[in-house]
């Protein structure tokens, strides 16, 4: 391998590392306590609020995981001087730095290095203010409306703030509060995709309307009803003008122009 850097990934299971070569079988990579102690499971790295530079032996680091050179922005992007990569790596060796998953994880270390400008595939969404944001939570689907500054505004019942992840609990909801958070914070560990889904049937309000609308709304407590005023009714009344909720329409038609999600039996959109 040459005296030369590369952008690491390497996959561990339910999560992607990063890490980049600075030459003589060593990389530099951002690492967060729960790794060090052999956590493999990506929810813990939620509780991580800080984390240390390292220089390793890339076999070390990578272990028994696959792993591959992705230089993922270089058609896009022109890379800094390899020289200034490398001693700027190796500078910060030793740091200890803020850690989030979801803004300044080890992609966006590694592609500031490489780079001058962190980024992070998961979060590079391209959301437009007033578009609709589906985020996918396991046994249900939650929605917010992008109003730029990578924030969102969304209906948030008590037991999604607690942190119940289980469909049945959002049951007994009455009343929710309209939240405007970083779409970071909201999204967490979990998929998400824009999916401004009624567009083709229904005319969007001007954008500007849209954002006014949401965050004026902000803080305000509102009624909620997993079947007649969750957070999908929310951000499509303020998409579109009129709420709607696919789990509540009969007989939805299939949408087969992007097969990213399949529903299963028992799942909803809250």
């Amino acid at each position: 391998m040459e005296q030369a850097l590369f952008d690491h990934r390497i996959f561990r299971g339910s999560y992607e590392h990063w890490a980049i070569y600075v030459g003589g079988e060593e990389v530099v990579h951002l690492i967060p306590p729960q790794e060090e102690s052999g956590a493999s499971d990506l929810f813990k790295f939620l509780d991580s609020s800080t984390a240390q530079v390292r220089r390793q032996k890339l076999g070390e680091v990578v272990g028994f995981h696959r792993f591959r050179i992705n230089n993922l922005r270089d058609g896009e992007c022109e890379p800094r001087e390899r020289r200034a990569i490398v001693r700027d790596a190796c500078a910060m060796v030793g740091r200890e730095l803020p850690y989030c998953l979801a803004t300044s994880n080890c992609e966006h270390f590694v592609t500031e290095l490489r780079y001058g400008k962190p980024k992070s595939q998961q979060f590079d969404h391209r959301a437009k203010p007033g578009d609709l944001i589906e985020i996918f939570r396991g046994s249900y689907e939650h929605w917010a409306v992008y109003v730029g500054g990578e924030e969102v505004v969304h209906l948030i019942p008590p037991q999604e703030e607690s942190g119940a992840s289980d469909l049945f609990k959002f049951l007994d909801s009455s009343t929710a509060q309209v939240r405007r958070q970083k779409l970071g914070e909201v999204v967490g560990f979990h998929r998400f995709r824009i999916n401004n889904l009624r567009d083709g049937e229904c005319e969007p309000r001007e954008r500007r309307a849209i954002v006014r609308d949401a965050c004026a709304m902000v803080g305000r407590e509102l009624p909620y009803c997993l079947a007649t005023s969750n957070c999908e009714h929310f951000v499509t009344e303020l998409r579109y003008g009129k709420p709607k909720s696919q789990q509540t329409e009969l007989g939805p038609k299939p949408d087969l122009s992007e097969p990213m999600h399949v529903q299963q039996k028992g799942q909803a959109r809250l």
